[in-house]
């Protein structure tokens, strides 16, 4: 791993970034923001899109989202800040997502993995499939219940965290997964019966 290489380009993205605001005040602001949360988003995105160059795809454009926004936020806290870039890259990861799978339905990587398997290729693929389908979803999900189970089923939050990063109270948090899951669980029984039904 070439942490000096890393750190050079991180250090040329965020220069790049910053090139592109005019107020000195704003690209403090915007620094701190993404010194904060760029890891964060990345790892939200690749959750999504199991693939590191569509996941930093996804990131740098959040990132254009939150300068034209910067106006609007200025005031606000950080814990609101961040709950909005989570609906951002939750937004562009699940659109890159559908892209992709329009243009590759499997990466090269996963191929050569279910290859080098030497038990079951069916299996692989299922599990593959069904993640996928989760995927899809979630994706349908109100905001307010696919957030939630990202962060606490695929980024492994404490519902401390997420209410501090979206803003809300851990009640709140825990009454939306709760809700989420529910919805989560009939759109999965709907989707099978579907399934079942052969139609």
């Amino acid at each position: 791993m070439n942490l000096k290489g890393d750190f050079q380009e991180g250090y040329i993205v965020l220069s790049f970034y910053l090139s592109l605001i005019d107020s000195n005040a704003d690209k403090i602001l915007f620094e701190e923001i993404y010194e904060k949360n760029r890891d964060l988003l990345y790892n939200y995105a690749y959750r999504i899109l199991h693939d590191s160059r569509l996941a930093e795809d996804a990131v740098q454009e959040t990132f254009f989202v939150l300068i034209k926004s910067l106006h609007k936020i200025r005031d606000e806290n950080c814990n609101k800040i961040r709950g909005y870039l989570i609906v951002i890259i939750r937004n562009v990861s699940f659109r890159i997502y559908n892209q992709s799978k329009k243009l590759t339905p499997m990466e090269d990587d996963a191929l050569d993995s279910i290859a080098e398997d030497r038990y079951s290729l069916e299996k692989d693929i299922e599990i593959r499939d069904m993640k996928e389908r989760v995927m899809d979803l979630i994706k349908k999900m109100n905001p307010n219940y696919g957030d939630v189970i990202m962060l606490k089923f695929y980024h492994g939050y404490s519902d401390e965290e997420i209410a501090n990063a979206l803003g809300i109270t851990v009640d709140n948090v825990r009454v939306r997964l709760h809700r989420g899951r529910e919805k989560l669980k009939a759109m999965m029984e709907g989707m099978l019966d579907h399934d079942g039904s052969g139609t």
